[in-house]
């Protein structure tokens, strides 16, 4: 009898330690901000001997305009302190996701964070999501990374024109 106790712990054994485990990846491919412990995607956006003026025109116009994924919530125009800021609406795969941005021009320079990302259906935040794990969830948070930098490439591309 004890052979066959130990016959079944051997077999239920082998068949656990064969079985490959998924190693969750979360929010590693994504920008972390570790003082905040939020995804914040950061861009610096060189044009030197451009105005701030064209700076600023551009960057409005790139939020103001049809790009592709990206579609404007709230605007606030601060134009004599250089800055735009407000809500975006990403259209990801599965579900559209809301951000904060805050475009602030300086000295040939166009500084670019998006942060505070939602998800338009239920509201809850990027980092609640990925904390969820598994691979489809893996799936779909790379997915969601690729588009918000093609985001920041259209901007940059806009920009620099």
């Amino acid at each position: 009898m004890k052979k066959l106790y130990l016959l079944i712990a051997l077999l239920i054994l082998s068949f656990s330690a064969t079985a490959q485990k998924y190693h969750f990846k979360g929010l590693g491919n994504f920008p972390y901000d570790s003082t905040t412990h939020k995804v914040k995607y950061v861009e610096v956006i060189d044009a030197p001997g451009s105005s701030p003026a064209d700076l600023y025109r551009r960057a409005r116009q790139w939020l103001t305009a049809k790009n592709g994924q990206v579609t404007l919530g709230t605007l606030i125009d601060e134009p004599e302190r250089g800055k735009l800021r407000g809500r975006l609406a990403l259209l990801g795969p599965r579900q559209p996701f809301r951000a904060i941005f805050v475009f602030e021009v300086r000295d040939g320079q166009l500084l670019c964070s998006i942060t505070d990302f939602t998800a338009s259906m239920d509201g809850m935040t990027l980092e609640k999501i990925a904390a969820r794990g598994g691979r489809k969830m893996d799936e779909l948070l790379v997915q969601h990374d690729a588009l918000f930098r093609e985001s920041l490439a259209s901007l940059r591309k806009t920009v620099l024109q």
